[in-house]
């Protein structure tokens, strides 16, 4: 289990998070923020008692219920060695953010902790093994390209034969591949994405997908699911847990773990295999959980669809970026199914930005 955080590890972790919560609870001055932060700030003045260690880990125990609670800590996918992952959620301010996750990381290097903490989404932080991170399965795949095929059951498609040429498009999840979920709403599936028809181009078309995304791997099956037919599932890949895990889907759609994954996840070892890759991902912070994909297939195969480009962001994903969130992947994911469908001579053909 080589992916996973070690038992031992997670008291630590647990502690971490708990007590920056809940300083920045306590300091925090609710008309200085909006929604779900707003609230969680009222909530903790009004009775900090309901936010010990035990009640974050409470709320983020059930996977269906957590999206309701805005302030929680989740223990993802525990096995008698530890952990896939752990996520604390609940510190809001870009600035701030960065400032606690810098404070965390000098505190885990005190002890010796192995682990790596990244930012996610607008509240979120997220702690795996050192070296787990989104670009463990795209390196797998360069190991194990053509067997991980074979225990997919791939058939190629009219247009894109990925045994030949490698092709796969790799995207993240919330605000990438649908939109992210909110307090008190339905959680958000590939049933209502606006990319969702695109997606289903570029599968039926023969090509191979997977969903990279940080979140838990159980709940992303189940937000792609809905919304995609069966027989499309020989072609679909998803890694999660902050990439410490990764399935595919035996014949009655039912996730299987892929052969190897948490052996050779964090082998150094250069790869057998040249992919046709992009990944697609919402955030081009360094500290954030897509940053390790964009750095993995380079910035040539990276397509950014965040809202804004912002100035901290590396100038050479630039070229790759197409904005709007969910409508800048539904964008890029016709531009290649097309391209696809005029690559006459069976060759690799994803690039960064098609439509130049």
């Amino acid at each position: 289990m080589r992916t996973h955080i070690p038992k031992t590890d997670i008291p630590i972790i647990i502690h971490l998070s708990g007590e920056e919560i809940r300083l920045f609870l306590s300091a925090a001055k609710p008309d200085d923020f909006r929604g779900e932060a707003k609230s969680a700030i009222k909530l903790y003045q009004k009775d900090p008692h309901l936010f010990s260690d035990k009640h974050l880990l409470e709320y983020g125990s059930n996977i269906e219920q957590a999206i309701n609670h805005p302030m929680r800590i989740e223990i993802r996918h525990t096995t008698n060695h530890g952990a896939a992952q752990v996520v604390a959620k609940g510190i809001w301010g870009a600035t701030l953010r960065q400032e606690v996750i810098n404070k965390i990381r000098a505190e885990l290097a005190k002890v010796d902790k192995h682990i790596e903490v990244r930012l996610a989404g607008t509240s979120s932080f997220e702690f795996n093994v050192k070296g787990v991170n989104k670009s463990c399965s795209i390196r797998f795949l360069r190991h194990t390209w053509p067997d991980v095929l074979t225990q997919m059951n791939y058939t190629e498609g009219p247009f894109i034969d990925s045994r030949k040429t490698n092709t796969i498009i790799v995207a993240d999840g919330d605000g990438t591949i649908y939109d992210g979920p909110k307090a008190g709403h339905t959680l958000p599936t590939m049933a209502k994405s606006s990319a969702r028809e695109a997606l289903i181009g570029w599968l039926e078309a023969g090509g191979v997908f997977m969903l990279n995304s940080g979140n838990e791997l159980e709940r992303n099956v189940f937000r792609l699911k809905d919304g995609l037919s069966a027989h499309l599932f020989n072609r679909i890949l998803v890694a999660g847990n902050g990439g410490a895990d990764l399935v595919c889907f035996d014949t009655n759609q039912k996730p299987v773990w892929v052969n190897g994954f948490r052996d050779l996840a964090l082998s150094d070892e250069v790869g057998k295999y040249i992919l046709d890759i992009v990944y697609i991902g919402d955030d081009g912070s360094e500290d954030g959980n897509d940053w390790a994909a964009f750095k993995e297939v380079g910035p040539e195969r990276s397509v950014l669809v965040a809202r804004d480009f912002k100035r901290s962001y590396d100038t050479r994903l630039r070229t790759g970026y197409v904005g709007h969130f969910v409508r800048g992947t539904k964008t890029y994911l016709e531009i290649a199914t097309l391209k696809a469908k005029n690559n006459k001579n069976g060759k690799p053909f994803l690039s960064a930005w098609a439509v130049v």
